[in-house]
């Protein structure tokens, strides 16, 4: 189930040389250990220590047009979290974090599944 459409198409490598957190270098390293190996880039980025996995949310978030709420700026209010089924939440990873009006904001985990 896609909820949105990316919005820019440039590959998360590129986002984080232009953002200064890796160098082209630390991209084309990691781009070889991917041919090997069937894991993400920003997996690989954040286990060689080249980029933290903030950095990787942030860049995904670029890429894919969306806004970066770290949750650690919201204080869950349990009414709102109600609002999605549980099972929902859980197969998607995502939590309510916010209701202004109709419109409820949703943080997720994993902008992938």
């Amino acid at each position: 189930m896609v909820l949105y459409k990316r919005f820019i198409s440039k590959p998360i490598g590129e986002i984080l040389i232009e953002r200064g957190v890796i160098t082209k270098e630390q991209l084309l390293n990691a781009l070889k250990v991917q041919k090997n190996e069937s894991r993400l880039i920003g997996e690989i980025l954040i286990n060689s220590g080249f980029a933290k996995e903030e950095d990787i949310a942030q860049a995904l978030t670029i890429q894919y047009g969306l806004p970066y709420l770290p949750l650690k700026n919201y204080d869950l209010n349990p009414e709102i979290t109600k609002l999605i089924p549980r099972e929902l939440a859980l197969r998607y990873a995502l939590i309510p974090i916010d209701k202004i009006g109709n419109t409820l904001t949703i943080s997720i985990t994993d902008l992938l599944s």
